[in-house]
């Protein structure tokens, strides 16, 4: 069997590894006169974007936002794919292939394995059909053989097909780089409107052969179904924080090739994107301690998929059951997958339209399986029923119970230090509503609830919350400092002045904020109305109206409960006071 004699899983992981080199590569002309360049990383080819020059072509209207259309896939309206389709099969000829490769052939096993995966995962949505080409042979315009059947497209590299058809090449011949390579095809930019060139979809597969049916599925079928996904637009999925590429055996776009007896799955956000799973089959988690039961994609339960946000549109987690097998409704465990849809997030290549640079789509979006805590290489990277679990930043899941369609889950929102504490309650809604990330970035998986607060770190926790303009202000002890832009937004809009009176040229960033300090603070960020208690220990104090009128707003009570005769001003506050201040200020709301 040639170099499959040994497994097909470190054959594929090796040899898209060591793809183009080093690094990614800018491939020169393709055909003759398209001067299109494309970045090749691994196996996922993403062209540079055709400018046009004309307005509004019929049929296409101004894109507002990329998340105009749904609040979670940048331009979802694009990266679905629906309907039936047909991928015309080649056969990429060069200097020793062997010929011998039948096109009608490999269609006909296509049709039987790959025509019924694409469809049970789309739940009908998308039907691909596989029907035969001829050859051509490649052109040597890349030393790379498979990369070169790509560019020796009959069609024309990155062109449409002339039947609106899909296009896969199958070659015998294999040079040590990708086994595969996969595109969606170029698109167009102009103005703030971009498409994708229609049936410009295109893989090609290296080192196939037809002669054995069994060979074909075990080995050809796999990375067949691996490129089709990304000219679907299907980014790799590898293992959160494990530097590989191809290390999820459980995601067929990152080196998962059969998973038990089928065809591992992917990430449920791809089938999300592709439309193949519903807006109204995603939950929103947002904060708090919730238990919600998830189905496999094939049950008949209405939630599919748990989407936890974090501050930054576009960037978030989702949680969904994987099944024991494509066409199983019988659940296996739950995976939590990364999302983030930022270009300066080390994402590759140019599907980042430029009239919004900063979010991007298809091969260009990051997915990442987050695997449980503790997990190693022995076991499967999944959460599975007693006691397994992922924790990200100020939260965490579990199974709490099983079915036979799916999971419930528990969602935890929780820092590991504040289980238990006082103002648990109100540290969690804090960091849900993304005023707190934690104390130790950037794992930030403690909130530290009983240290002193900052002026500085106060200044950031209130420009948050407040959502205030930019300031220009530098006082003397600011400039470059962590907090200097946050410190200035608060001058702005008249919340400090400093802390040198009258002269007030410093603002102290790095000392505690005292409780009568942080009154100050509130009073003037929320203009509250004066009150009129006096605590036994505010009388005659610098803040004592201010404190007053914290008192009424209900935003504190006192500081040696239940009596709260006293309120302490010039003690520190602590993160877990402050977090309980600004809930009661209804600034998460």
């Amino acid at each position: 069997m040639s170099h499959r004699a040994s497994a097909w899983f470190l054959t594929f992981l090796l040899a898209i590894l060591t793809a183009v080199g080093a690094g990614p590569a800018v491939a020169a002309e393709t055909t003759p006169g398209d001067h299109r360049a494309s970045i090749v990383e691994g196996d996922m080819v993403v062209p540079e974007p055709v400018h046009r020059d004309s307005g509004l072509v019929a049929g296409f209207s101004p894109v507002e936002s990329p998340f105009a259309i749904d609040p979670y896939i940048a331009w979802r309206d694009v990266t679905m794919v629906t309907g039936s389709h047909t991928w015309e099969v080649w056969r990429c000829d060069g200097a020793g292939s062997p010929k011998t490769l039948n096109v009608s052939t490999a269609a006909s096993y296509l049709n039987a394995d790959a025509t019924d995966y694409f469809e049970v995962l789309s739940r009908g949505r998308y039907i691909p059909g596989f029907t035969s080409g001829s050859a051509y042979q490649r052109r040597l315009e890349n030393p790379d053989a498979v990369i070169d059947c790509l560019y020796s497209n009959p069609h024309g590299y990155f062109e449409s097909h002339p039947n609106g058809r899909g296009f896969v090449g199958l070659t015998e011949l294999f040079s040590g780089g990708p086994l595969g390579v996969g595109t969606p095809g170029a698109y167009y930019h102009y103005g703030n409107v971009w498409e994708l060139v229609e049936d410009s979809r295109q893989a090609v597969v290296g080192d196939a052969q037809t002669a054995n049916s069994t060979e074909f599925r075990e080995y050809t079928t796999p990375v067949v179904l691996h490129e089709i996904g990304h000219a679907l637009g299907w980014p790799h999925v590898p293992i959160h924080g494990w530097g590989g590429t191809y290390d999820n055996p459980l995601d067929i776009m990152s080196g998962g090739p059969v998973f038990g007896s089928n065809f591992a799955l992917t990430a449920m956000i791809n089938l999300y994107a592709a439309g193949w799973v519903d807006r109204s089959e995603v939950v929103q988690w947002n904060g708090g301690d919730t238990e919600i039961r998830l189905g496999t994609l094939l049950s008949g339960r209405a939630n599919k998929m748990i989407v936890i946000p974090t501050a930054t549109q576009g960037v978030f987690y989702t949680v969904s059951v994987e099944p024991m097998s494509y066409d199983s409704m019988s659940p296996y465990g739950v995976l939590v997958h990364y999302v983030d849809q930022r270009s300066n997030a080390g994402t590759i290549g140019s599907y980042c339209p430029g009239f919004n640079p900063t979010t991007c789509t298809l091969l260009s979006r990051i997915v990442e399986l987050v695997p449980p805590t503790g997990w190693n290489r022995a076991t499967l990277p999944a959460i599975g029923p007693g006691g397994s679990n992922v924790r990200a930043a100020n939260w965490e899941v579990r199974i709490v119970a099983s079915h036979a369609d799916g999971y419930t889950v528990r969602l935890d929102s929780s820092f590991i230090d504040t289980v238990g504490h006082l103002f648990q309650s109100e540290i969690d809604q804090l960091a849900a509503a993304g005023i707190t990330r934690g104390c130790n970035p950037p794992a930030n998986t403690r909130f530290c609830p009983n240290s002193s607060v900052t002026r500085g770190q106060m200044a950031a926790f209130l420009a948050r919350a407040l959502g205030l303009p930019a300031g220009s202000k530098v006082f003397d002890d600011t400039a470059g400092h962590l907090f200097q832009s946050e410190i200035a937004a608060l001058e702005k809009a008249g919340i400090t002045k400093g802390c040198n009176p009258p002269a007030n040229t410093r603002f102290c960033p790095d000392r505690a904020v005292t409780r009568g300090e942080m009154a100050a603070f509130l009073v003037r960020a929320l203009a509250l109305s004066a009150g009129n208690k006096v605590f036994d220990d505010t009388v005659g104090h610098l803040f004592r109206s201010e404190i007053a009128a914290l008192e009424k707003a209900g935003i504190t009570r006192g500081c040696n409960p239940p009596a709260n005769t006293r309120f302490c001003p010039d003690d520190a506050v602590t993160r877990g006071q402050m977090a309980a201040f600004l809930v009661r200020a209804g600034l998460t709301d």
